[in-house]
């Protein structure tokens, strides 16, 4: 899956090209949705780039600009992604196992890849893309998103109950590998891993990766934090060792750990964003 050779990609130059606001998820929608966001890109410069993470998620984004929604993939490398000056995009990560039971497809065939919504939905993709349109701000924008899935997690059947328990326990400080996840569940590891696939996107052992360096992302953030010794880190999050939390971190992100956090901080200079970490479905979810 993530490859853990660094490859060499530009830093950002210009941090304050883009804002990004990161929102905790709506009320309505926070049984399948981690957080909400809003990114606004500066028309007077350059085209920005920036560098989007590993993150094993699912995200429903639209372009206020030209209307376009779009599904981006768990992505399994990270990669370098250019906005045109004066873009502004709103919109949600959905919670491990929430896109596959909201939307009616298998994750695993969005993996790496960005689908147009109206691909996967149809008409009701073209009913939400009207409804931006006439959308005000971008916080409103952001609401109509949440709300479009709150009404569609009343509906759809829930997450998977396997998934559900998976998440809660390959993450830091549960009960450990994936064997002993087998033995607590009582499923065969190759049982696990078609569910997990089919909903995530990928098996138990890259389930339990992200996880971790989710926990990593949710220990270092805020500038405090961001100061904390990497081998203790390392140590609290189940890491062999610091190597080994380094060799994750370049895996996830293409950075050491330091030179990672000093860009993070610098790009997105916003409130500490600990809720990063939630990102598995909400008990009242499960089918």
């Amino acid at each position: 899956m993530l490859g853990h050779g660094a490859v060499e990609m530009p830093v950002l130059e210009h941090p304050q090209q883009s804002l990004r606001r990161e929102l905790p998820p709506f009320p309505r929608a926070r049984s399948h949705l981690s957080c909400a966001w809003i990114q606004r890109v500066s028309s007077t410069g350059p085209p920005y780039s920036h560098r989007a993470l590993a993150n094993g998620c699912v995200e429903l984004s639209a372009d206020l600009g030209s209307g376009r929604l779009t599904l981006t993939g768990p992505r399994q490398r990270p990669r370098q992604v250019s906005l045109a000056p004066g873009t502004t995009l709103v919109g949600v990560r959905f919670r491990l196992g929430a896109a596959s039971a909201l939307l009616g497809v298998s994750t695993s065939e969005l993996v790496d890849e960005n689908v147009e919504l109206a691909d996967v939905l149809g008409h009701a993709a073209h009913d939400l893309a009207s409804k931006l349109h006439v959308s005000t701000s971008a916080e409103e924008a952001a609401s109509l998103l949440a709300h479009a899935i709150a009404v569609r997690g009343r509906e759809a059947a829930g997450v998977d109950p396997l998934v559900l328990e998976s998440v809660t326990k390959l993450r830091p400080g549960g009960l450990g590998g994936v064997q002993h996840l087998c033995s607590t569940l009582f499923v065969s590891e190759r049982q696990l891993r078609r569910r997990l696939v089919a909903a995530l996107g990928y098996g138990p052992k890259t389930l339990q990766r992200n996880l971790r360096f989710r926990g990593f992302l949710a220990l270092t953030d805020g500038p405090e934090n961001s100061r904390l010794e990497l081998g203790r880190l390392a140590s609290m999050l189940g890491y062999a060792d610091q190597a080994h939390l380094t060799r994750e971190c370049v895996a996830f992100t293409l950075l050491p750990p330091r030179q990672f956090l000093a860009e993070d901080s610098a790009a997105c200079p916003c409130e500490p964003r600990s809720y990063r970490f939630d990102v598995g479905a909400a008990p009242d979810a499960a089918r």
